[in-house]
């Protein structure tokens, strides 16, 4: 018993700094949220929508461009918008708007709120704007869906903003 307390006491200051700095690093650790793996981080001088533009990767006949845009108004809200645009005016043109809030424990991104849709008739444009409250500590992001009807045809697409993170 004696060897075993003696063990312990020319032991105790390797193993007491040791205990700290682990404690030490993991606090360090848990205050900082890791960056979302799917999407790409907002510039820090991107104060507009400009560059923001998602020309569909798939022809359309009438589906021309949509955008998703968020910005931090660093009051614990973000702005979220979006716009969709056609080649031509059409019967019904749509933009549906969601923020989006990064799920770091499962790696992937939740609808945290549904905006709504923003609807215009016989035109070739609708854009959308609200600003919602954003909890502090998350990266956020806009995701909007693109969709219009014409004749009863159908076409629809999807974008997603960069992302921010709202402290």
């Amino acid at each position: 018993m004696k060897l075993v307390f003696k063990i312990g006491l020319l032991l105790f200051p390797f193993i007491l700094p040791a205990t700290v700095l682990a404690q030490e690093t993991s606090a360090q650790g848990s205050d900082q949220v890791p960056p979302p793996t799917i999407g790409e981080p907002k510039l820090e001088d991107q104060e507009s929508i400009e560059g923001e533009f998602n020309v569909f990767t798939q022809s359309y006949l009438f589906l021309n461009k949509g955008y998703s845009f968020i910005s931090n108004n660093n009051n614990g809200t973000v702005n979220v918008n979006g716009s969709t645009s056609a080649k031509a005016s059409v019967n019904t043109i749509v933009v549906h708007l969601y923020l989006q809030r990064w799920d770091a424990m499962n790696g992937r991104w939740v609808d945290v709120i549904n905006i709504g849709e923003y609807k215009n008739y016989y035109s070739s444009s609708v854009s959308g704007s609200r600003n919602v409250i954003a909890p502090g500590g998350y990266y956020y992001r806009t995701k909007a869906t693109h969709w219009l009807s014409q004749s009863g045809m159908i076409e629809q697409s999807q974008s997603f903003s960069s992302y921010i993170f709202v402290e």
